[in-house]
């Protein structure tokens, strides 16, 4: 009697736990998008200078080593995770061209405000000074852009791999 109650029942708890799976797995990847969203907002603050001390690609980075453990277990979960990261080393790249561009508008602004006096190489070298620290500032940030986005492709190349090969059933 009770293995015939049990045999059952089977089929209702297994549509059962196969509905609360689903459920979880929504659940996961809801909570995944939240954690990407509130992190690119954080990530925004920082790169806009709102936390001193802090290299937004270094949080990445860490945040990168962080989130790559746990989305192996939901499904999808590393292709979005790797596209939004695409999406936050771009965004470093174009970062990094802006601020180029607005420095170099802030340099050649100040040397066509020299005024055509006698000791003009005085004038200047604070000019060229600035034109140095600017350009060492962009080899800096691009530097560490473009390694973070080796890094990236390299792992997401590596997990692309990983996901083509034949399954040992």
């Amino acid at each position: 009697l009770l293995e015939a109650t049990v045999s059952s029942l089977e089929p209702i708890i297994l549509r059962q736990l196969e509905v609360s799976q689903v459920s979880f797995e929504q659940d996961l990847r809801k909570v995944l998008e939240v954690y990407l969203k509130h992190l690119h907002t954080y990530v925004q603050r920082i790169a806009r200078n709102d936390f001193t001390g802090l290299d937004p690609i270094n949080v990445l980075e860490q945040e990168w080593l962080f989130i790559r453990r746990l989305v192996p277990q939901i499904r999808r979960g590393m292709s979005n995770v790797g596209r939004r990261f695409c999406i936050f080393a771009q965004g470093f790249v174009q970062n990094t061209s802006n601020f180029l561009e607005s420095g170099l508008d802030d340099c050649t602004t100040e040397l066509h405000n020299l005024d055509q006096s006698e000791d003009l190489d005085r004038d200047v070298l604070p000019v060229y000074r600035s034109f140095c620290t600017l350009f060492e500032k962009v080899r800096e940030r691009s530097s560490k852009a473009i390694g973070f986005a080796r890094m990236l492709r390299k792992e997401m190349q590596i997990a692309a791999d990983f996901t083509r090969l034949p399954s040992c059933d």
